[in-house]
């Protein structure tokens, strides 16, 4: 059961908790997930939020009363809502600043 549990974590995390468990001393296994720990790598950001921070062209007027309208990052359209209650018009150049939900956050350069 437990090789099952450890192997459930999968990649590099379940063989380091393996190596710790087959080694007959705490310092060793210590010193295996200390390796682990140290390891550092390059994350890659690939969904939505990826386009935090990148410019984008309204393509929509912003709504003066709802404050939301539409901009054009790469080729994506996505709704986008105004940071601070501006209105945007088409054409211009926005940042996005975050997202919530399936809207950007958007303010201007």
């Amino acid at each position: 059961m437990t090789n099952v549990l450890i192997w459930g974590i999968g990649g590099r995390m379940g063989r380091t908790l393996l190596e710790c468990l087959n080694k007959n001393s705490n310092a060793n296994a210590i010193g295996g997930v200390d390796k682990f720990a140290n390891n550092k790598e390059t994350v890659l950001t690939t969904n939505v939020y990826s386009i935090v921070g990148k410019e984008a062209i309204v393509v929509k007027t912003f709504d003066s009363s709802s404050k939301i309208g539409q901009i054009k990052v790469g080729s994506e359209k996505w709704t986008a809502r105004s940071a601070n209650d501006e209105i945007y018009s088409e054409g211009d150049t926005v940042r996005i600043d975050s997202i919530d939900g399936v809207k950007a956050i958007v303010s201007k350069l």
